[in-house]
């Protein structure tokens, strides 16, 4: 007499798998049904296969055969862990329900994705410096007051390609951690403009420029000094502020203006005044608005509420290309110090004390506050952001920023998203649907 086989017919597997799903008391819905697609797409774990650990002593080889399920792989010496493959037609979460109510396993799981807590090499991180980017409470704050800068690297550390115009003091562009990052131009090898001294030698006789662009992009896992939030990324040094930190509206309009001829794709400007309404250096930032590309503005220093005495050029609200930017602590609070408005500014970032690059020498470094820093840490969001979704437009990418923030106590009611920063939730936020970018509606302040 000829011993029957299994039946290996197309169809067979899902018949066996309803047969013991009968057996078992399992809903044919839950295998084969609307949960299906759900499963399969599920960006947390491999949808086509599980984890399944056998009860001691019991072996599993009957219920894989009934189930038509290959073994992939066995760990003798973890209880004879196997990793087996979800049939064609089936699901993981089927397959999980079958082997947890067949009583022969002590579990079955999904094998879920995991992610590499991308953290850098470099000196000023690993000592624990820089609590903006990952705070273990090592200042005394609260551990988590950060922008999650370790998970977001796991996505993403590289925006070489956006390039960044940091409209300030000039940047020391020799720096240990900012000469590797530097834009070039083509037309004269410099690396941007200098306004005050009316040349291409950006060089910063100040220090701020420095700092501001070591929080976008210091260069990431070289060893040495500190990390920016970008590890690369083409810092344009626009210098429109001298040596005491003073500039002029046609200074800056000029930077704006240079740096939208040049390819600039974010910029940073981490100043601004109470005392103008400058309907120029509105119009400079709409023409930045018309070539696709995102302002972000300091919220101000002085502990004013912006919605009742407004701080230009970050309470161009009307510009949908402009995002204003309060200053957190590392607790979480509000900086005492900082602007705030509910209309006139978006999110908050860290803003003190934050550990930066500084002008004095190739390795230097400083503490500073302000909402300049805090602006710079949402600029380099947005390089990050451009990076990763190169497609989309700056009313796009600002939306994921401001939709990405993490909710806080000390924040409701103070800027628009309520929020601080989130590098990694703002980078996991589903892509925000496009729609036509504007012209420029010329509208008067």
């Amino acid at each position: 007499m000829k011993k029957r086989r299994a039946d290996t017919r197309p169809g067979s597997r899902k018949s066996l798998f309803g047969m013991l799903a009968y057996l078992l008391g399992i809903s044919l819905v839950v295998l084969f049904g609307a949960s299906n697609a759900a499963a399969q797409t599920s960006p947390d774990f491999l949808p086509g296969q599980v984890l399944v650990k056998p009860l001691p002593g019991a072996n599993l080889s009957t219920l894989n055969h009934m189930l038509g399920v290959p073994v992939l792989k066995v760990f003798p010496s973890i209880g004879n862990l196997e990793v087996v493959q979800v049939p064609t037609g089936a699901t993981a979460d089927a397959l999980i329900g079958l082997y947890q109510q067949s009583g022969l396993v002590q579990y079955a799981e999904h094998d879920f994705y995991v992610r590499a807590l991308n953290d850098p090499n470099d000196f000023y991180y690993q000592q624990g410096n820089l609590w903006n980017l990952k705070n273990t409470g090592q200042t005394g704050g609260t551990p988590g007051a950060d922008i999650r800068a370790s998970e977001a690297w796991s996505l993403i550390t590289d925006a070489s390609d956006v390039v960044v115009a940091d409209v300030d003091t000039g940047i020391r562009y020799t720096h240990r951690d900012l000469a590797a990052n530097m834009w070039v131009n083509p037309a004269d090898g410099s690396h941007g403009i200098n306004v005050v001294a009316g040349n291409n030698n950006p060089w910063d006789d100040y220090g701020h420029g420095s700092h501001v662009a070591g929080i976008i992009g210091a260069v990431g896992n070289n060893s040495v000094g500190m990390v920016g939030v970008c590890w690369q990324v083409q810092l344009m040094a626009c210098k429109f502020l001298d040596a005491t930190g003073t500039g002029t509206i046609d200074g800056a309009i000029t930077c704006l203006d240079y740096a939208r001829s040049h390819g600039a794709k974010v910029v940073n400007a981490s100043w601004g005044s109470f005392t103008f309404t400058s309907q120029a250096l509105h119009d400079a930032v709409a023409s930045l608005r018309d070539a696709d590309i995102i302002f972000v503005a300091a919220a101000g220093n002085s502990g004013a509420n912006n919605d009742v005495t407004p701080l230009y050029p970050a309470s161009y609200s009307d510009l949908d290309n402009v995002v204003s930017v309060a200053a957190t602590d590392d607790n979480d609070n509000l900086a005492s110090w900082s602007d705030y408005g509910a209309t006139n500014v978006d999110l908050a970032a860290p803003g003190t004390p934050i550990f930066s690059c500084w002008n004095g020498s190739d390795n230097d470094y400083e503490w500073d506050n302000g909402t300049s820093m805090a602006c710079a840490h949402v600029t380099g969001a947005c390089a990050l952001l451009r990076a990763y979704y190169p497609n989309e437009n700056h009313r796009q990418i600002i939306q994921q920023l401001l939709n990405g923030t993490d909710p806080l106590p000390s924040l409701v009611g103070k800027c628009k998203s309520g929020g601080r920063l989130d590098l990694f939730k703002a980078l996991e936020t589903a892509p925000v649907p496009s729609s036509p970018l504007p012209l420029n509606t010329g509208l008067t302040l």
